[in-house]
């Protein structure tokens, strides 16, 4: 799966590059775009189809992706910076992953507040 997501992003910076269409996307226009895409993957979760969902899904996955290279772009963040910044998000708010230690989900839910509090006070 990560091969397949590395070709993926590598293409879609080639894309950016190289498409007079994707070169005149915006951030702000591709914000619109997710919201479009995740109306799509909602309608298909709601008619239960699995072939549309995946397809709404990729979909959705293909605008985060390119929304990364245009915030890239306008000094947002690289798309290293995005992931790290997920992956130590993740790795605060649900620490228990590294250990193994499965907590209660009463447990998880009191880790969880307790790590976006501490965020949020900086």
């Amino acid at each position: 799966m990560l091969d397949g997501l590395r070709e993926f992003f590598t293409l879609l910076q080639r894309d950016r590059a190289l498409s007079p269409r994707s070169r005149r996307s915006t951030f702000e226009g591709s914000l619109q775009e997710l919201r479009d895409e995740l109306a799509e993957l909602d309608a298909a979760h709601a008619k239960g189809d699995p072939a549309s969902i995946r397809a709404e899904l990729g979909d959705v996955l293909w605008v985060v992706l390119f929304l990364m290279i245009l915030g890239a772009e306008k000094g947002l963040g690289t798309p290293a910076e995005v992931v790290a910044g997920a992956l130590a998000k993740l790795e605060r708010r649900k620490p228990w992953l590294a250990s193994g230690d499965v907590p209660s989900e009463a447990e998880e839910a009191q880790l969880w507040q307790e790590a976006k509090r501490k965020e949020r006070e900086g």
